[in-house]
């Protein structure tokens, strides 16, 4: 049976938001003040910590639900489920710290693949919560632009570029946000290559194909001898001499299907 949405609230009023709490009590010591505008700023101007609460509390319902009627689980074993458990209070505290849709529904993502998916470790699950909190949504737009394959060529024609700082600036043309922030943009696909998730290769043989399609083959950073066909070719120079194609590794490629819906 699903669980109802309606009348989710805390049973117990907490501290809630300083500045929310003292303009209450300067409204209560206002003689003029206080009685009709008391109530008015009560129902207008709700503690923000609190009503970020009740609405984790509704997506978290949402996913209960979710995980009940589309995948078919027992309510009673996500209760008795302890990884669930730890991954619902490691997902709810990075929940009250954000208000950022996207965030929120990466969450809601992880949580109800955390019940779905019994063969990913705590250990690995709790690695993905922590970078999730720790980035920002431009980070996880840059992964999965990535996930099929970027082709690229560098602007810049000196043969002794820096590999990541001529990608970054690629992405400069890619996103609309980023213009003019060619320092920032460096600073978020640097997290991502610090982190492991993100990999570059130089591309040795490239054969079009029909339909503007490629096959690039080439070697890794590590070695790692990589043949495929890209999805996105359209920042690259077939007639540069220098091709690369950066996509996520396979803790990249992890991390993404973690936290991105799949329908």
């Amino acid at each position: 049976m699903s669980i109802k949405t309606d009348g989710i609230d805390p049973a117990v009023e907490s501290s809630g938001d300083k500045a929310h709490r003292v303009t209450r009590a300067i409204i209560g010591m206002s003689p003029v003040l206080s009685g009709t505008v008391l109530e008015v700023f009560n129902a207008l101007v709700e503690p923000p910590l609190e009503k970020r609460k009740r609405e984790w509390m509704l997506e978290i319902t949402r996913v209960v639900n979710d995980l009940q009627n589309k995948f078919r689980l027992n309510i009673d074993d996500l209760v008795d489920n302890e990884q669930f458990i730890s991954i619902l209070l490691h997902t709810s505290q990075i929940a009250i710290k954000n208000h950022q849709k996207e965030k929120i529904n990466s969450l809601k993502t992880a949580l109800l693949n955390s019940a779905r998916n019994e063969d990913l470790s705590d250990d690995l699950q709790f690695i993905f919560l922590r970078l999730l909190d720790e980035f920002t949504v431009p980070h996880i737009k840059i992964l999965e632009s990535t996930a099929m394959g970027f082709c690229w060529s560098p602007i810049t024609r000196e043969s002794s570029h820096s590999t990541w700082l001529e990608f970054s600036r690629v992405l400069l043309g890619e996103f609309d946000e980023f213009k003019g922030r060619a320092d920032l943009i460096y600073q978020l696909v640097s997290d991502l290559e610090s982190k492991k998730l993100l990999r570059t290769f130089r591309v040795q043989q490239l054969q079009e194909l029909p339909n503007n399609e490629v096959s690039v083959v080439g070697t890794s950073e590590w070695g790692q001898l990589l043949s495929f066909k890209p999805a996105k070719l359209h920042r690259l120079d077939k007639e540069s001499s220098f091709k690369y194609v950066t996509l996520p590794t396979q803790l990249g490629i992890d991390f993404l299907s973690y936290i991105l819906c799949d329908e």
